[in-house]
């Protein structure tokens, strides 16, 4: 290989590993402290071609804005001498170890939460990019790396790169008036002659089709074909099933239905807006794991009912709420019975294991205003059932049964025994208020 300026600080690792229509790409080791880095140099027939210095420039201009936050760090250059046409430009960036998405999911579709994860996390990227006013205006599979270390996706090759001019510089792009930006990848109507060449929106609808992209194995190639259709209508069947009967899908063709259409301004008009659309469609995800978190809940409580403590549980729930229907019915035929009427009457408290209360009430008919009211509870207290009763208001309760909780016919046989008694108070309390003119 014949002298050039980077070998004093640069020593070949091996022959290009790759050749483009612009450089060819060596990797390389600094010879200070052994540092790998990705040679780029411009092609010795390129070296009067000002467009193609132009675009050189600018790619390491932007790189350099941009300080390796999701794409390569510059290490080396020399586009200070970029006006010399002698001179052979090159630059060093950080060698990325790792596999193109090209490679890595060309006609080898990936599934969806992966395939979601490395588009958000190129968006991400490519969101950096535009705050820092660098437009990519290439981003396809072979211009993202996926680094072997972590699988993070790393933005490459920002030849086709616009950088919008600060206040003191002058307007500027390698792509000159009547030029189309071409990507077999996803042609876009804004690139095309005439179009709106340097809108951000163009990046983001590039990474809409990385998604599709990632989810299918193909390039989407453009927004529309000849019957109109976009491309995950034309492609539809290079979907996996496990996509397409994916609680997300919806959301996911919702996505594409907007970040295919041939209109810029009905397409995603930002990294940000694209990302939160992102969002939602995991949140269906999270739905389905709210159902079969629900689901299983459900499982493990019956499974909890099954054992034999809850059956002995359930048991006892069931002979407290009897004993009080009981004395409950016997209370409300006996109103009837003496033709009087019933004001209040249903079960008004279950603590399951523990507890029933209800709370009854008559009056001597519809037209008079004074009234009784008694409250009736059956408790379980340290292996005992007991039943009690008082009048509205009073201080305590009277209890009449204390017995062994599983002793339910005694309890059965004792509320039978006192509804009739307890019947009998609660007129003579009905009388003396009454007799003391006490409405209540």
């Amino acid at each position: 290989m014949e002298n050039r300026p980077w070998q004093a600080r640069w020593k070949a690792e091996s022959v290009p590993v790759r050749v483009g229509g612009q450089a060819r790409i060596h990797k390389v080791r600094r010879n200070s402290d052994g540092r790998l880095g990705a040679l780029k140099e411009l092609h010795v027939e390129h070296l009067k071609d000002s467009e193609r210095r132009a675009r050189m420039a600018r790619e390491v201009d932007a790189l350099i804005r941009l300080n390796g936050a999701g794409v390569p760090l510059i290490l080396d250059h020399n586009m200070e001498q970029v006006g010399e046409a002698a001179s052979v430009l090159y630059f060093v960036e950080d060698w990325i170890d790792g596999v193109s998405l090209q490679e890595y999911a060309g006609g080898n579709p990936r599934g969806l939460d992966e395939a979601i994860c490395l588009t958000k996390s190129l968006a991400g990227t490519v969101k950096t990019c535009h705050e820092a006013g660098v437009i990519h205006r290439d981003v396809k599979p072979d211009n993202v790396i996926l680094r072997v270390a972590d699988k993070v996706s790393v933005l490459v090759d920002f030849g086709m790169a616009y950088r919008k001019p600060e206040a003191s510089e002058s307007e500027g792009d390698i792509i000159t008036e009547g030029q189309e930006i071409g990507s077999r990848f996803l042609r876009l109507p804004e690139h095309g002659i005439g179009g709106s060449q340097r809108d951000q929106r163009s990046d983001v609808t590039q990474i809409v089709g990385i998604l599709f992209f990632l989810l299918t194995g193909r390039h989407p190639r453009r927004l529309l074909d000849e019957r109109l259709k976009p491309p995950h209508e034309v492609l539809f069947d290079f979907f996996k099933g496990e996509i397409t009967n994916d609680r997300r899908w919806p959301a996911i063709r919702r996505f594409f239905d907007v970040g295919f259409q041939y209109s810029i301004e009905r397409r995603f008009q930002n990294c940000q807006r694209m990302l939160e659309y992102l969002d939602t469609v995991n949140e269906a995800s999270q739905d389905s794991s709210s159902e079969e978190r629900i689901k299983d809940e459900v499982r493990q409580l019956d499974q909890l009912l099954e054992k034999k403590e809850f059956e002995d549980l359930a048991k006892l729930d069931r002979s407290l709420a009897d004993a009080s229907n009981r004395m409950l019915n016997r209370l409300t035929d006996l109103v009837r019975e003496n033709q009087l009427f019933l004001r209040r009457a249903g079960i008004d408290r279950m603590t399951h294991g523990r507890m029933v209360t209800f709370v009854f009430g008559f009056s001597k008919s519809r037209e008079h205003a004074a009234r009784v009211d008694l409250e009736h509870q059956i408790l379980v207290s340290s292996g005992e059932a007991i039943a009690a009763y008082s009048f509205i208001p009073a201080i305590a309760p009277w209890e009449y049964y204390r017995g062994p909780v599983v002793d339910t016919e005694s309890l059965q046989e004792a509320v039978l025994r006192k509804a009739d008694i307890i019947f009998a108070e609660a007129v003579g309390v009905l009388r003396r208020k009454i007799e003391k003119g006490d409405v209540w």
